[in-house]
C-alpha cells in the first residue's frame, strides 16, 4: 500500500501480484508474473482508474508491459527491445 498525491488530492494504491502467465509484446511472447495495481479515494476502489504491470520472470524482473485504464484515457506501454 502506498499514498499518490497528484497536486489536488490524496490517493491510496493497493498492488497486489496476483498471477503468473504471458505477454505478447513488440519485444515478443515473455513469461511473466502480473502485478495488480488499484486505486482508492476515500477507502472505495475507484473503477475507472486501474493498472496492470507485466514483469518478466527473469533475474531482473524486467517491466515488458503496463496497461492503464484512468477516467480520461486508456493507455498501453511496453518494452520494445531489452538492451
Amino acid at each position: 500500500m502506498g499514498r499518490y498525491y497528484d497536486g489536488r488530492k490524496l490517493y491510496e494504491v493497493h498492488a497486489e501480484e496476483n498471477r503468473f502467465g504471458g505477454s505478447s509484446s513488440a519485444s515478443g511472447k515473455v513469461s511473466t508474473s502480473t502485478v495488480e495495481i488499484k486505486v482508492f479515494d476515500n477507502g472505495a476502489e475507484m473503477k475507472d482508474a486501474h493498472f496492470t504491470l507485466y514483469l518478466a520472470k527473469d533475474a531482473a524482473r524486467t517491466p515488458v508491459l503496463l496497461e492503464a485504464v484512468l477516467p480520461f484515457a486508456a493507455a498501453r506501454i511496453e518494452l520494445i527491445r531489452k538492451q
